[in-house]
């Protein structure tokens, strides 16, 4: 019976002994017992499952932020903030990836070519804007938030120089130009 155990179970988990390494015997809620001793195994704990009713209360937490200071719109790019608010992870890259998030609608940006792949990824239902490769995605995005008539835009404070200093340049291009600055006097609060 003993001799079917170890043969069923997966590999020798090594333990360690003054006198080197031991394979274990077997692993039993959280305990290695071998020859020598049992020695306690210890697992890294995960962080809390966040479902999609909390990503949603989130994004409705930053909007009552928004509101409490005045700003129209913040843009949310692949950071530690985008998948605080949305559930993924995007990464930095130079065709930009971004979302939109107003007092209510929330737009994710992104190449068209990549729109099946990202929109199966995001954990919180939202609307979709692309790009094609020969279009400007600044300019887009300019677009979509002189359709809104915004005045005042923050900007995600781990978004890098480049997409930022593209963003404000058509932001203050447009008609009616875009004031702008930095996300952090409502992302910060909500993060802590």
């Amino acid at each position: 019976m003993r001799a079917n155990f170890i043969r069923r179970s997966k590999p020798p988990i090594f333990a360690p002994d003054i006198f080197g390494m031991v394979p274990a015997v077997g692993l039993l809620h959280g305990l290695i017992w071998s020859p020598i001793g049992i020695f306690a195994v210890t697992m890294p704990s995960l962080p809390p499952f966040v479902d999609d009713i909390e990503r949603g209360q989130r994004i409705n937490n930053l909007r009552v932020a928004m509101a409490g200071t005045g700003q129209d719109v913040v843009i949310l790019t692949p950071s530690a903030n985008m998948r605080y608010f949305l559930g993924q992870t995007f990464y930095e890259r130079e065709r930009f990836h971004g979302a939109i998030i107003t007092s209510d609608r929330a737009i994710f940006i992104c190449p068209k070519f990549e729109d099946t792949a990202v929109t199966a990824r995001l954990a919180v239902p939202m609307e979709m804007a692309f790009w094609e490769e020969h279009e400007n995605p600044y300019a887009l995005v300019a677009a979509i938030l002189a359709d809104r008539g915004v005045k005042l835009c923050s900007l995600d404070t781990n978004c890098s120089y480049g997409h930022a200093s593209q963003i404000f340049d058509v932001l203050t291009s447009l008609n009616q130009p875009v004031r702008y600055g930095s996300a952090n006097s409502v992302i910060s609060p909500l993060r802590t």
